[in-house]
């Protein structure tokens, strides 16, 4: 006699509050898990390019798990959501969902004629 155990697809979307103008940018990130079974597991927020984890996987309650994350600079951040899957649900992964990040900072710029360079520091504010 065989047994079959199937576990369900599952789906995750990712959401994000607005992000506060700062000089340490940070958002709350959520994720919410459907299935037609029960919901266990673990939600990691990824940003896509970043070799580490924005969070430690967090423990799923009522399909869903959130977190306030500090975003390493101002700018737009990829983020995106990652369900392990528990014995009844198989992992999923969300889209892509872009966090712009607003605040004050730099970048150095130079200029060269010749021989001539001169180098300064703008600041810019991302609203």
């Amino acid at each position: 006699m065989r047994i079959w155990l199937w576990r369900r697809i599952s789906a995750i979307t990712v959401s994000a509050t607005k992000v506060p103008a700062g000089t340490s940018p940070s958002v709350t990130l959520s994720a919410n898990v459907t299935s037609t079974k029960t919901v266990a597991g673990t939600i990691t927020f990824w940003e896509k390019g970043n070799d580490g984890a924005l969070t430690p996987p967090l423990t799923v309650v009522a399909n869903s798990a959130s977190s306030q994350v500090a975003l390493p600079f101002v700018g737009t951040h990829q983020i995106y959501a990652q369900y392990s899957g528990d014995s009844q649900n198989q992992g999923s992964q969300s889209s892509t969902l872009n966090v712009v990040a607003t605040g004050t900072t730099y970048m150095g710029v130079q200029a060269t004629n010749g021989p001539v360079s001169q180098s300064s520091t703008i600041w810019v504010t991302i609203q």
